[in-house]
């Protein structure tokens, strides 16, 4: 993949911490393009976006990152949501960007809600894909809490037979081929063998997460996009979310909760129409 791509991964140490970045735009000379800045859901990380960072990039400059512990970045003294967003500030200081597109995938994008209330001088728009207004912890949450980090990475965060088969069950529409359940598996392999059984637990931080009450205060352009065979976030919940949302667009796509591999085409062409 990394011949489809205009820019590149770095390593940069932001608030003390080894952050893994890809930019467009290290060399600084592809001014006046959007920015777009993209956060991947649980236990991923930013290759999750490779096809609509190959689709988008003669168009606008992205950043996508690797969070804490995930991909090629340390965990550091681990996560929450304060220190995601610390993160993400301190990552547009470090490139001088002011101004950005922020978008995430189910976790990620509940982090880029709270980004953009926190920081809503820094955004000119906001897409959320297979994310929600709300979380409340589920059965493999509850599970992943109880069970110690080292037998949780074992059953659950390793490349066996038990992981893939809850993974196709809960992330993939029952129409999605095996060649790309696959392809997500082998190009997740490295990561999950390198995740730290502590940052399983950090996710609690988004246990309650509930924007219903501010959404009506986020004023930029915000493009929504949902599976239609969504388990984990389902359509309704999209739907929902676009109805609290001033200035929202919702476009339904032929996935599960993984349209970045399951419907890239659809997705690509919903960001594309969306800059």
């Amino acid at each position: 993949m990394n011949s489809l791509f205009k820019g590149a991964a770095k390593l940069l140490n932001i608030n003390g911490n080894s952050l893994n970045v890809y930019y467009s735009n290290w060399n600084n000379d592809r001014c006046g393009y959007p920015n777009i800045f993209l956060l991947h859901g649980t236990m991923s990380h930013w290759l999750d976006w490779k096809y609509q960072i190959a689709s988008i990039e003669d168009r606008a400059n992205v950043i996508a990152i690797d969070l804490r512990g995930h991909g090629m970045s340390d965990f550091g003294d681990g996560f929450d949501v304060n220190i995601l967003l610390q993160d993400i500030q301190g990552i547009l200081n470090a490139l001088g960007i002011k101004r950005c597109i922020i978008g995430g995938h189910s976790f990620g994008g509940m982090i880029a809600q709270i980004f953009v209330r926190n920081f809503p001088k820094n955004i000119e728009g906001l897409i959320l894909v297979d994310s929600s207004y709300h979380y409340e912890p589920k059965w493999d949450d509850w599970l992943v809490e109880i069970l110690p980090g080292i037998i949780t990475k074992k059953l659950l965060f390793s490349d066996n037979l038990i992981a893939r088969s809850i993974a196709k069950g809960l992330f993939f529409s029952p129409k999605t081929s095996k060649e790309i359940i696959n392809e997500y598996f082998d190009d997740h392999a490295y990561s999950i063998a390198r995740y730290s059984p502590g940052v399983f637990k950090c996710y609690k931080c988004l246990w309650g997460f509930n924007s219903i009450d501010w959404l009506a205060d986020i004023s930029v352009p915000v493009l929504i996009a949902v599976g239609k065979d969504d388990k984990i976030m389902p359509p309704e919940e999209a739907e929902k979310l676009c109805q609290l949302l001033p200035d929202a667009r919702l476009v339904m796509l032929n996935s599960g909760h993984l349209p970045m591999y399951e419907d890239y085409q659809g997705l690509n062409l919903a960001i594309e129409e969306f800059l």
